[in-house]
């Protein structure tokens, strides 16, 4: 038997732009745009971070007419358009950045548009870009973006995702009076700066997660948890660990406080997480933590008798099904029975965005390029303890999913024994990577048996490529062997190791390993199986700083 295989996509939200003009109050500021109406367009609000923005500019640029303004001392401005119409986007310093926001067409001719830290993140929900795209590239099209009803949408996912910071539900971040009112919106500002910090993010790093995430607010969610002083992959919350093969195997919720270095597991016994540089962590005993940027985690353990057992940790997302939509690779390791040893091996799916199976190919344990067809799992479930469930030729099968703030996914799936692991990315063709481009990670792999074979920090430098052959050669820093790679072989996304013999920097020979390797999307995670029988091994990689 072998394990099942799920797979993912992922959903982003819509563009937005608009364009507000502005006029300083007793200030007689105010711009002009081609007079086409006795009646002005007039645009107001408050430019805030928490505190009002004195004597800053405002910028508006409509579908017709622009203008500028500067507020007063209470960050109030005022611009009049002559002959402007809707939509318009507004724009004002904030110290070293920009504060965006926006107006929709079909409103009257004086409207409110506050500027504020709130405001710009909707805005990067709306554009599904940067806010200052919007604003540089006003086009019929960016136009087009802008309605109430778009408007609603990003309001709506900025509130799904501070939920964990602050409750904005109540408030419009648009068009509220911050004259009259500004104590609810201030509130919220100063906890958002607060969980930024903590966080160690920009609001440039929360509009990025915001414009990518769409209506999939959780990878927002988990970058916005408090991270670790000294390496922000580490962050506050909950993670799934999945220890495969040693012992019943299985998986388990565990919590992790990056502020305070600690991990409480699920039996309620807490570690210390010593700090060892460099996003690696250990505890009193001797567990090692290695932490992605993503905060996708590779753990070392003693797994008794002198033996080390390898986990997986990932950050735990709540994810709706359509994200899953899509063709994926897998590359598995499990057994086909309990007598017989683990052994790689790799398989292709579509899903539906309803979680069906509608394709599942067996591509073996050798190469993988030809497969058979294969039994389709059953829809994916959700699981109440995490994850999702489904079945495989009659076996469960576990799946746990992440998407990372940019809006790459990946699949795990593992039986409920331990007996089976694999990892699942989306299909896509890879281009070759630059010369002299330069790849730190830490590799670890586990052997027939199950337990870690081998552990590498490893360093590689891309050092030739042939864009004909779709091959590239790369050097080890470790000992200075180089091996030459194919992409997208045997399926586009993957890369292909042939055996070899290298020399190393000593002169000595080195030999490598026939294998088929794949990343799993941007989470910092590589994952690589045997190809050649008998020499069964599954090798995970997390990228270091």
């Amino acid at each position: 038997m072998k394990p099942v295989r799920p797979h993912l996509p992922h959903a982003l939200l819509i563009g937005s732009a608009l364009s507000l003009a502005l006029a300083a109050c007793g200030g007689g500021g105010g711009g002009s745009g081609n007079s086409t109406t006795s009646t002005p367009l007039v645009l107001s609000g408050n430019a805030s971070n928490g505190a009002a923005l004195s004597g800053a500019a405002v910028d508006a640029k409509c579908a017709t007419g622009s203008g500028s303004a500067t507020t007063d001392a209470s960050g109030h401005y005022r611009i009049s358009i002559d002959g402007g119409t809707l939509p318009c986007v507004l724009r004002t310093p904030n110290g070293s950045t920009v504060l965006h926001s926006v107006v929709e067409a079909g409103g009257s001719q004086s409207l409110t548009a506050n500027l504020t830290p709130l405001s710009e993140a909707l805005v990067a929900s709306l554009a599904s870009a940067p806010p200052a795209d919007l604003y540089a590239n006003f086009d019929s099209t960016a136009q087009g973006r802008i309605s109430a009803a778009s408007i609603g949408n990003a309001r709506a996912n900025l509130t799904a995702a501070l939920a964990g910071i602050t409750d904005i539900s109540p408030l419009d971040p648009l068009k509220d009076d911050l004259n009259a009112a500004p104590a609810t919106t201030n509130a919220a500002l100063g906890k958002l700066a607060t969980a930024l910090t903590d966080a160690r993010l920009s609001q440039a790093d929360l509009d990025a997660a915001l414009a990518a995430a769409g209506g999939v607010t959780a990878p927002v969610k988990t970058i916005l948890q408090a991270a670790s002083a000294t390496c922000s992959g580490l962050r506050t919350g909950s993670y799934r660990l999945i220890a495969p093969f040693v012992g019943t195997g299985g998986t388990e919720r565990i919590t992790i406080d990056a502020k305070n270095l600690s991990v409480s597991y699920a039996d309620a016994n807490t570690d210390t997480l010593i700090d060892q540089g460099g996003c690696q962590f250990s505890t009193p005993d001797n567990d090692q933590f290695y932490v992605s940027a993503s905060g996708v985690t590779l753990l070392r353990y003693s797994a008794g008798s002198g033996k080390t057992g390898i986990a997986l940790i990932i950050p735990e997302q709540t994810l709706p099904l359509f994200v899953f939509a899509g063709t994926w690779n897998e590359i598995g390791f499990g057994r086909d029975s309990s007598n017989t040893p683990l052994e790689g091996w790799s398989a292709q799916s579509i899903l539906d965005s309803a979680g069906n199976f509608t394709g599942n190919l067996d591509c073996g344990s050798e190469l993988g390029v030809t497969c058979t067809n294969d039994t389709l799992p059953t829809q994916l479930k959700t699981n109440n303890d995490g994850g999702f469930d489904t079945t495989y030729q009659g076996s469960a099968v576990r799946m746990f999913a992440f998407r990372t703030a940019s809006g790459g996914t990946m699949m795990v799936t593992t039986s409920p024994d331990g007996s089976a692991l694999s990892i699942l990315a989306k299909v896509g063709s890879l281009a070759l990577p630059a010369v002299g481009s330069v790849t730190r990670y830490w590799n670890m792999s586990f052997n027939s048996t199950g337990y870690q074979g081998n552990f590498i920090s490893e360093t590689t430098t891309v050092t030739a490529s042939n864009a004909a052959a779709n091959t590239y050669t790369r050097s080890h820093a470790s000992d200075g062997h180089q091996e030459t790679l194919t992409i997208n072989q045997p399926k586009d996304g993957m890369r292909y190791r042939p055996a070899a013999t290298a020399t190393n920097g000593s002169g000595g020979t080195v030999n490598v390993s026939a294998a088929v390797l794949m990343r799993a999307s941007d989470t910092g995670l590589s994952v690589a199986r045997n190809v050649t029988s008998g020499q069964n091994f599954f090798a995970m990689s997390i990228d270091r700083p």
